[in-house]
């Protein structure tokens, strides 16, 4: 099984490979999932907060998939998403098909922007090519007020692909936002949530990852994926 995991701001893929998500990444691998990683070419373009720094002094780079901007109409600018939308195609497009996609913060609100680009537009991505399941991880809000996607969000409605969502717990300073993604965005019908108490971390308690797991396994095999028994 394959899975795409994208990164959330100013932490590049090999920080959740090495530090941050060192249990559960292997876990998912024990499991039978392959797991690409791809790093956002845009750098930070606003300062890295310092606690950032200093829990992990070991970056050297700070990547971001975009940066939201407050507009004096009361909608949001993501600035970057475009680019950032033609790299991840061009991503997709070059390689081999994805069951899941699993994303952390930034990357938690991304993986849900482009599965609704792609349930809406057919020729987004190719229908072969489709992702089965999302898992966002700590997601920090809804996308209904970014000004390039207002018409899609209406459009689209809620996303139809199975979801699990993963919540840190009050700590996480994305709390409400991230269950607000859920009940703006997804169905009540096709999503689940595993909870934890990292805050705004993914979970690193064992029992914790083995129950997500566990819930991954059986959305895909409850939507037929033939690589499960």
């Amino acid at each position: 099984m394959r899975l795409l995991f994208l990164h959330g701001i100013w932490h590049p893929p090999a920080i959740y490979n090495e530090k941050i998500m060192l249990t559960l990444w292997s876990k998912l691998e024990d499991n039978g999932f392959t797991i690409c990683a791809p790093q956002s070419p845009r750098d930070h373009s606003t300062p890295v907060w310092p606690m950032i720094e200093e829990r992990n002094p070991e970056i050297t780079e700070h990547p971001e998939w975009y940066n939201a901007k407050d507009n004096n109409d009361g909608t949001k600018t993501l600035a970057g998403l475009p680019e950032t939308i033609e790299f991840l195609q061009d991503y997709l497009n070059n390689e081999e098909a994805f069951d899941v996609f699993m994303g952390h913060s930034q990357g938690a609100q991304l993986l849900s922007i482009l599965t609704v680009m792609a349930e809406s537009d057919p020729s987004f991505i190719p229908a072969e090519k489709r992702w089965k399941l999302l898992v966002p991880m700590n997601g920090p809000n809804t996308f209904d007020t970014v000004d390039t996607l207002l018409d899609l969000v209406q459009k689209n409605g809620k996303i139809e692909t199975p979801s699990i969502h993963v919540f840190g717990g009050p700590e996480d300073v994305t709390w409400q936002g991230q269950q607000k993604m859920k009940d703006v965005h997804y169905r009540d019908s096709t999503s689940r949530v595993v909870q934890h108490n990292e805050g705004h971390m993914p979970p690193k308690d064992e029992a914790v990852c083995d129950e997500l797991i566990k819930a991954m396994l059986d959305s895909l095999k409850a939507n037929n994926n033939a690589l499960l028994p």
